[in-house]
């Protein structure tokens, strides 16, 4: 008898969780709830689908610099996301998966560079994906979900930096992350 009321009980916690997941995904149909995929992506900046994210020189280094460049389909500019149990995303590098985005010194604070550092597993290298539209995602820092990634002041052009800036919802901070 125990067994049939811990199952009705648990079985009626799941219908509720998946009745509020149907009601915040209607009533708030912009943000992803759905996960992206493990893989290979491409990263590229609403302001102009033909750049994308870059691995300066596609040199693997800590520190080394993320900047904005045309779109080249070379390993430098394909990103490996990795999604964790807590809603995050390690993204790595393809050239050398023990290589991640990362945050800076984890400064969060307008202008902070985004670069390439050997994985730690901090915040500083964790990152949420929302929805804007399909195939459109902000990159939200896990230090602090109100800061992004972000292009330079707005500029396409070969060689701009990337850093992390308070959310706008411009253009700049707006990426078409495909395969």
């Amino acid at each position: 008898m125990r067994t049939n009321k811990f199952a009705s009980a648990l079985f009626g916690k799941h219908i509720l969780t998946v009745c509020v997941l149907c009601l915040i995904a209607l009533l708030c149909p912009n943000k992803a709830f759905a996960q992206l995929g493990r893989g290979s992506y491409y990263v590229h900046v609403a302001l102009d689908t033909n750049y994308c994210l870059d691995l300066h020189k596609a040199v693997v280094n800590d520190g080394s610099n993320i900047q904005l460049y045309r779109s080249n389909g070379t390993q430098a500019q394909r990103w490996y996301f990795e999604p964790n149990s807590d809603g995050t995303y390690y993204i790595r590098s393809t050239i050398n998966r023990d290589y991640v985005l990362d945050v800076k010194k984890a400064v969060v604070a307008d202008g902070t560079n985004i670069q390439l550092y050997h994985f730690n597993g901090t915040k500083a290298q964790k990152w949420y994906l929302e929805r804007v539209s399909p195939g459109y995602y902000y990159i939200k820092s896990a230090l602090n979900p109100n800061y992004v990634i972000d292009l330079r002041k707005g500029s396409v052009y070969d060689g701009n930096n990337i850093q992390l800036y308070h959310y706008n919802g411009t253009k700049a901070q707006r990426w078409k992350i495909n395969k």
